[in-house]
């Protein structure tokens, strides 16, 4: 009876001492890395919470090809494996504390760790990452050709699944090593070359087709109202385009432009010339891009749109930002509303009805109200809201000094969603 239980299936009688050894060591290994990437790294700021699973500036750990944030009601099933999600945070934070400038790596590694958690339970039946091996590596890479629109996108996910490969290496994290283990997409300068007939071909399949764009520079030239919501969602993609065109840049750069982003001054032959003021993302500083005097009136239209629509999510932040300065200068004192034209005429310690707590706030479904407790004043209904501005407020950007209060893209929540009225009171 001993005997059979020794040899049964299953049991790690069979396995050799070494091997167990390995296994067991990397297992403590990978516990005290995720202790060490939870408590001891700093890097994201000192209000990051680690159980977040959205995280400010890097992303969602969420499966692949699914969503978890944004305006869609969070859902449980789409987040990583629990057996895969503590280890995918501590590979991030632990990358990221290598080198914390660098965001959209953080983005690329996410992406790689989708890959492998895929190819965990396609090939082992959990997503248990002391399972990964160069199978598990080869099917990770296999996904991102199927996944992918472009074997460029693919090459750069799976360099990530790469990069993943080396840190489990170099931290003893499984008992094999994969420090070895090769990106079989190819190298970068293939799918990156910018000369040639395969290069134009590449080039050609990423851009819309005419019919496009021709509708956005129509839509640009109809008599479009700032203010009037069913043209706001028009008036964000074609001024955005615009603008684009005017002074080419990234589309982070874009958005993080500041309200009084126009520059105008006279070039050394004494001409006038017209640009926007750039502070650039990848660790460069601040720049002026000039727009070709052609283009200068579509830029000035489409800034003019811009800024008509979003002065009034500036005025709120402006006055969260004025509140919460006298707050810090007096923490006695009571916070009011903010008496948007829709509040209702109410005093600010008079109980509401559901209907003005609805006009308060902005909505129209009863069940987006039923998450607020307690006794519902004016208020105590304000406390409730400046919890749910955005965990950075005041700041879009610190770095490039952009405040919500200044930047050109500060809009309401819900502002560019046809089917639901925007947030009076929320950024």
């Amino acid at each position: 009876m001993t005997g059979n239980a020794r040899d049964a299936p299953g049991s790690t009688a069979n396995i050799p001492i070494s091997a167990a050894r390995s296994n067991r060591i990397a297992a403590e290994n990978m516990v005290e890395f995720i202790r060490f990437a939870r408590e001891d790294i700093t890097v994201f700021g000192p209000e990051f919470l680690w159980s977040d699973v959205q995280w400010p500036g890097t992303g969602c750990f969420s499966k692949l090809g699914k969503r978890i944030g944004g305006s869609k009601i969070r859902v449980e099933q789409n987040y990583m494996d629990r057996d895969f999600i503590e280890f995918a945070k501590a590979i991030t934070r632990y990358a990221a504390g290598l080198n914390p400038e660098s965001r959209g790596k953080g983005i690329l590694l996410l992406s790689a760790l989708r890959l492998v958690e895929r190819a965990l339970l396609e090939v082992r039946g959990s997503a248990d990452p002391a399972e990964i091996d160069y199978v598990v590596l080869d099917r990770a890479a296999q996904i991102a050709r199927e996944y992918f629109g472009s074997m460029q996108t693919a090459y750069e996910a799976v360099r990530g699944v790469g990069n993943i490969a080396r840190i489990m290496s170099a931290k003893s994290l499984v008992a094999a090593d994969l420090s070895d283990w090769k990106n079989p997409i190819g190298s970068h300068t293939q799918h990156g070359q910018r000369i040639g007939e395969d290069a134009e071909l590449r080039r050609n399949t990423k851009m819309p087709d005419v019919l496009a764009l021709d509708a956005i520079a129509e839509i640009f030239s109809l008599d479009l109202d700032p203010l009037n919501p069913a043209h706001q969602k028009d008036i964000y993609a074609t001024s955005v385009a615009a603008m684009l065109l005017c002074a080419p840049s990234r589309g982070q750069e874009v958005h993080d432009l500041p309200v009084d982003l126009e520059v105008e001054g006279l070039d050394s032959a004494g001409d006038q010339q017209y640009g926007y003021r750039y502070f650039a993302g990848k660790g460069y500083g601040g720049d002026i891009k000039w727009v070709p005097q052609l283009m200068i009136p579509i830029s000035k239209k489409a800034i003019v749109r811009l800024r008509s629509m979003t002065q009034g999510a500036r005025d709120l932040a402006m006055y969260i930002e004025a509140q919460l300065e006298q707050k810090a200068l007096n923490p006695g004192i009571t916070l009011h509303f903010y008496r948007h034209p829709c509040c209702p005429d109410v005093s600010d310690t008079q109980l509401l009805t559901r209907k003005q707590v609805a006009q308060a706030l902005g909505v129209t479904r009863q069940k987006d109200i039923s998450s607020i407790k307690g006794a519902r004043t004016l208020d105590n209904l304000w406390q409730w809201v400046l919890e749910q501005q955005p965990k950075e407020f005041p700041w879009v950007s610190k770095k490039k000094g952009i405040k919500y209060s200044n930047a050109l893209f500060c809009m309401f929540r819900r502002q560019l969603n046809c089917a639901r009225n925007a947030s009076p009171v929320i950024l």
